[in-house]
């Protein structure tokens, strides 16, 4: 475990040396996102197998901060402890996310986009993009 709140040395030493098929990070301030990404990224210049996922309040909250990142492989929106054991299933059998509950997947552009409707609300996490006027 890593807390990058404290400590940004880089990729930690278990990443390195356990290789782990799967990383799930937590993103809980918008202003962790950068850190997030950076972070993602340095997984995958060690080892690009390894699937890396974003999640927590921010990420959930804020999709658009990490969307888009070459080293984020999916975004979890929602609840984590829901999705994270459907994740680990569908790379165990060497399918894809598409029918993951709660995650925005990158499509060809690295734009994300949302999988199937979650079980618990029955609704697809949307990405909102909301325009903005500075009154003059």
């Amino acid at each position: 475990m890593a807390d990058l709140c404290f400590d940004r040395r880089g990729v930690p030493r278990p990443i390195k040396d356990l290789a782990p098929g799967v990383v799930g990070l937590s993103c809980v301030h918008v202003l962790e996102a950068d850190a997030a990404v950076t972070f993602a990224a340095g997984i995958k210049s060690v080892n690009p197998g390894i699937t890396v996922l974003v999640g927590g309040h921010a990420a959930s909250t804020y999709p658009l901060a990490i969307a888009g990142s070459t080293g984020v492989d999916a975004i979890v929106v929602g609840e984590g402890e829901a999705t994270m054991p459907a994740v680990c299933d569908v790379l165990e059998r060497g399918q894809g996310f598409e029918f993951v509950p709660g995650l925005l997947l990158p499509d060809a552009s690295r734009t994300s986009r949302p999988t199937v409707p979650s079980s618990k609300t029955g609704t697809v996490p949307a990405m909102v993009s909301v325009e903005t006027s500075v009154p003059q």
